[in-house]
Order: C-alpha cells, then sequence, then structure tokens
C-alpha cells in the first residue's frame, strides 16, 4: 500500500476483476451437506433461488455488487430442494436470496418448496423481504407445514433517510 500525503491508502498489485456466473442453473450448488452433530444458529437448509436485486439501492453494497440478476429455474430448484432434503434431513427450508419475493414466479415457487418440504415435515422460511414485495398469500403458503419465520428488510433506519436511499419505497408506510 501507498499513502498519500492526505492519509489516503493506495492498493499497489494486481487488479481484482469481477467473476459473474452467468447461468445460476449450471453452478454447483451443494445439496449433500455435511450436517453438524450440534445444532446451529441456521439449521436448515439454504436454497440459494437468485443472485443479485433489481432495486440499486444506494445503502446496499451486495445488491450492486451481485449484479447482474440471475434466477434459477423452477425445475433445478425443485431438484436441488428434493436432494439437500434427502440428504440432510433439515426441518426447514429457506428460499434465500437479497429478496426472493424479486424471484419472477415467487408464488409458483413457494407452492413447489411447500408440495416439496411437507412429505418430511420440513418448513419453508422466507428469510430476506422486502416490505413493497410481500404479499399475505406468500405468509399463508410457508405456514402450511409449521409456522417459521420471515425476515423484513427495512429501507431506511430512520425517516429523514429513506429519500436518500433510492429504494423508491414509500418508508413513511413502515413509520406508520
Amino acid at each position: 500500500m501507498r499513502a498519500l500525503d492526505d492519509g489516503t491508502l493506495i492498493p499497489e498489485g494486481p487488479t481484482v476483476r469481477k467473476r459473474v456466473v452467468a447461468d445460476l442453473n449450471a453452478a454447483p450448488f451443494p445439496a449433500d451437506y455435511l450436517v453438524p452433530f450440534t445444532q446451529q444458529v441456521h439449521d436448515r437448509l439454504s436454497l440459494e433461488v437468485l443472485r443479485g436485486c433489481t432495486q440499486g439501492c444506494r445503502f446496499c453494497q451486495a445488491g450492486m455488487a451481485s449484479r447482474p440478476v440471475r434466477e434459477r429455474s423452477l425445475e433445478t430448484l425443485r431438484a436441488l430442494a428434493r436432494r439437500a432434503l434427502e440428504s440432510t434431513g433439515y426441518d426447514e427450508v429457506a428460499l434465500s436470496s437479497l429478496s426472493t419475493c424479486d424471484y419472477s414466479q415467487v408464488k409458483a415457487l413457494v407452492q413447489q418448496s411447500v408440495e416439496i418440504a411437507t412429505p418430511w415435515g420440513a418448513a419453508v422460511s422466507l428469510p430476506s423481504v422486502r416490505l413493497d414485495s410481500f404479499s399475505v398469500d406468500l405468509s399463508e403458503m410457508v405456514q402450511n407445514v409449521r409456522k417459521t419465520g420471515m425476515t423484513f428488510a427495512p429501507e431506511a433506519a430512520r425517516l429523514a433517510y429513506a429519500p436518500r436511499s433510492t429504494s423508491g419505497f414509500p418508508t413513511t408506510t413502515c413509520w406508520r
């Protein structure tokens, strides 16, 4: 590292190039997990539904760094969920992404996941949901086996910060 007079650090060495998996259906996915003997905080099957985000909020580094948006097909997700449930015995399937409700066929995905998980006695959860993309129908679908958690991502910590986030979500809805 080289330091400028004002204290700014300039990295030296090779430039790191961004790598993007263009087709998530062809990307390897660990369906044969090593299941720990002790209980973990996130003791569940985490199924990556999509990468990237369409929103472009200023505060979200992950949303900007993981562009473009890429989805796994319903067929691929069906096969991965079945194989992972068979090999792990987990009792919960988390449909993971930056915002799972951005998936183009989210209702079909949740319905399919519930149908796959139900014979195993496994629940389906949505661990990352934006308030503007959530629906009560999805909530009713995921509580089919047993109630699980849903994590809602607030657009800003304070109402005054909301316009600066460029998320496009009317944050005043959250502060009523």
